[in-house]
């Protein structure tokens, strides 16, 4: 019987292989920098039949033309303002504003 650590392994290797063979699918993955390590993965844990499945896709996939020219453009997150440390400096940032305006 499998202990509880072995079923979560196998549920996250699983859970990987699946969102891998969509990645795949979808062509969003520069393979030429991974193929190998991903290749390695899949026969390491070829008992899974997740694996198995992405071990297939991945030997009929080129690594040097799979990769889409529209992958997703990373998010660009604004730094978040200073939050003051005192009313006394609250109301120095708005008059400070108000100073501007």
């Amino acid at each position: 019987e499998m202990s509880n650590k072995d079923n979560r392994q196998a549920r996250a290797v699983r859970i990987f292989c699946t969102f891998l063979q969509a990645i795949l699918r979808s062509k969003q993955l520069d393979l030429s920098k991974c193929y190998v390590e991903l290749q390695a993965f899949c026969i390491e844990c070829s008992s899974f039949k997740e694996a198995a499945a992405c071990h297939r896709l991945l030997r009929t996939l080129d690594p040097k033309t799979c990769v889409s020219s529209k992958l997703p453009i990373p998010l660009r997150v604004p730094s978040p303002t200073p939050v003051p440390a005192s009313p006394i400096q609250a109301a120095a940032g708005q008059q400070r504003l108000l100073l501007i305006l």
